[in-house]
């Protein structure tokens, strides 16, 4: 059982009864994501620890930086950790060079086997299958637990798939659960 919560970022987020705790990202969650970077698919989740100002919940817009970076997408599904676990869809943003930075559509009760999905100005890029996934949501959530003392309040992004591309100035970006719900809407400006 999760411990109590941390107060890290001490954020609130739409459908979240506690504050935002540690952000858990796993680097690569699925099969086809290794071989889209050549990498032999990992044993154990490689985990990240993400700053709490990685995160900007809520938010509608997101101002790339000038400069020559590449800005890259990354669909997940995010799982918060409390009481009940809940999910929604969650993008990540990297850039070499630049911290990585994510935001997250209204989290809702979990639902086993929920996808979620990624429109670029209407064309779908990237979709989550819990099928697909390395190691599953509920094997990722033990393994968090015992490995890094996963508290309340933590948020886990449980590996993007195959299908990350490059976002540029004036992208439209809408991540969803696959049946259209929790909608969060990203423009890059």
């Amino acid at each position: 059982m999760p411990g109590p919560p941390r107060q890290t970022a001490g954020l609130m987020h739409p459908g979240l009864d506690l504050p935002i705790g540690t952000i858990w990202w796993i680097e690569c969650g699925f099969a086809a994501r290794a071989a889209e970077l050549g990498r032999p698919v990992p044993e154990v989740p490689a985990v990240a620890e993400l700053p709490s100002t990685a995160l900007a919940p809520g938010v509608e817009e997101i101002a790339l930086p000038l400069g020559r970076q590449t800005w890259e997408h990354e669909l997940h599904l995010v799982v918060a950790v409390g009481p009940e676990l809940k999910m929604a869809p969650g993008l990540v943003f990297t850039a070499t060079g630049r911290p990585v930075f994510g935001a997250i559509g209204e989290f809702v009760p979990q639902q086993y086997g929920v996808r979620a999905a990624l429109t670029v100005d209407g064309t779908l890029r990237q979709e989550t299958d819990p099928a697909a996934m390395l190691w599953g949501v509920e094997r990722l959530i033990d393994f968090l637990l015992h490995k890094h003392g996963l508290q309340a309040g933590d948020l886990v992004f449980t590996g993007t798939p195959a299908g990350v591309g490059p976002v540029r100035t004036g992208d439209r970006l809408t991540a969803t659960l696959a049946d259209g719900s929790c909608p969060l809407h990203v423009r890059a400006d």
